[in-house]
């Protein structure tokens, strides 16, 4: 997927390229390997980022190409039960949070220019000891980081021209047009912030 620059690409924690639509997605994605993805990380990770997902990291791949690694640690099933219910207070569980909105992503199957590009997935499975999964994303990296970064005072960046603020205001409309009217399985993206809009 090409890159549309100056605009932006939108991501969310549960949904960052999901749905319905090219089976090329779904087969162009891979399976990597706890061994794989630490060559991938290289020996000191770079975290560039942290959400309700887990923490980002920047890698490489083989080929050069540089890819964010989101990853989540995973509870075992009847912990991340109790947690649930700890922090909604008895009530029904976000039916896309934990292992539910990594399996979302992985199996997704949403193209579109202005949707981050997922890559690949890695889960390393749980053990007796760590009572944890550790489940990874390897998605497209966008090296404009986040729309809220840029519009942050304290931003080292050149301020956006009105032009380049519009470009990624039509970006972003056009990934939601995509997704809640022309997408195979339409889907209603629910967080749409300056967070979750990535610049190319």
């Amino acid at each position: 997927m090409v890159p549309t620059a100056p605009g932006g690409r939108t991501t969310t924690e549960q949904l960052a390229s999901a749905g319905g639509g090219a089976a090329a997605a779904a087969a162009a994605a891979s399976a990597f390997t706890p061994t794989q993805l630490s060559q991938v990380l290289g020996g000191q990770p770079l975290l560039v980022g942290a959400g309700a997902f887990g923490n980002v990291f920047v890698g490489t791949l083989a080929d050069g190409r540089r890819v964010a690694v989101k990853q989540m640690q995973l509870a075992s099933a009847a912990l991340q039960k109790k947690k649930d219910k700890a922090k909604l207070g008895g009530g029904r569980a976000d039916p896309y949070a934990g292992e539910a909105g990594f399996w979302l992503e992985v199996l997704s199957k949403y193209v579109h220019p202005n949707l981050v590009q997922l890559i690949g997935h890695c889960i390393e499975k749980q053990s007796w000891l760590k009572k944890s999964t550790t489940c990874s994303l390897v998605l497209e990296y966008m090296p404009g980081g986040s729309l809220l970064a840029r519009l942050r005072p304290a931003s080292a960046a050149p301020a956006r021209t009105a032009q380049e603020r519009f470009d990624v205001a039509a970006d972003v409309a056009k990934a939601l047009h995509y997704l809640h009217a022309e997408a195979h399985t339409p889907l209603i993206h629910q967080d749409v912030k300056s967070d979750n809009i990535l610049l190319a």
